[in-house]
């Protein structure tokens, strides 16, 4: 018996195996009709912020690729309204400000104004943004509380981007 307990109370101690992909999701899936591999990319943030019910949350950057069809955005943990105005800051340098369009449930950010004719460059824009540089912080101003700001690692991001392509995306 004590030949069974010691390496399950051990095994039971001991920390679990760090996991390589923390934050970072990817996934494909064929689309039976046109054959075309859709993917799925999820990065979470390194930092956490209060959500809109006082719990620590991270948000997220989604990117969707359907061959040549893009789709960016940025969810946040908050309810944000119709607030469109973004800080972003690529790495070390200065923040940013601009003004993206929301979704209809008020919790995430897309990378283009809210009218344009032409969707596609902004989120190309936006990945091109991420492939180049480290890191991105992210602020907004949610509903009726304080602004906030998340972290980004976007090295994680690299070898996911470098699949994506393999997989048929096209980002340029």
């Amino acid at each position: 018996m004590k030949r069974l307990l010691l390496p399950l109370l051990a095994a039971l101690a001991l920390p679990p195996a760090v996991n390589a992909e923390k934050n970072i999701f990817y996934s494909t899936k064929e689309d039976l009709m046109t054959d075309i591999t859709k993917v799925n990319i999820d990065l979470l943030s390194e930092t956490t912020v209060l959500n809109s019910i006082g719990q620590e949350a991270q948000a997220r950057i989604g990117i969707r690729c359907n061959g040549n069809e893009l789709n960016t955005y940025i969810k946040t943990p908050t309810y944000n309204a119709d607030n469109l105005g973004v800080q972003l800051r690529w790495d070390k340098n200065e923040p940013k400000i601009a003004y993206w369009n929301y979704s209809v449930d008020g919790t995430a950010y897309f990378p283009y104004p809210r009218v344009t004719d032409n969707e596609l460059k902004f989120h190309k824009s936006f990945i091109k943004n991420m492939r180049n540089h480290e890191s991105l912080v992210f602020g907004w101003s949610p509903y009726s509380t304080a602004k906030k700001a998340v972290k980004f690692d976007l090295k994680k991001l690299k070898p996911k981007f470098e699949q994506a392509i393999v997989d048929g995306c096209i980002f340029e």
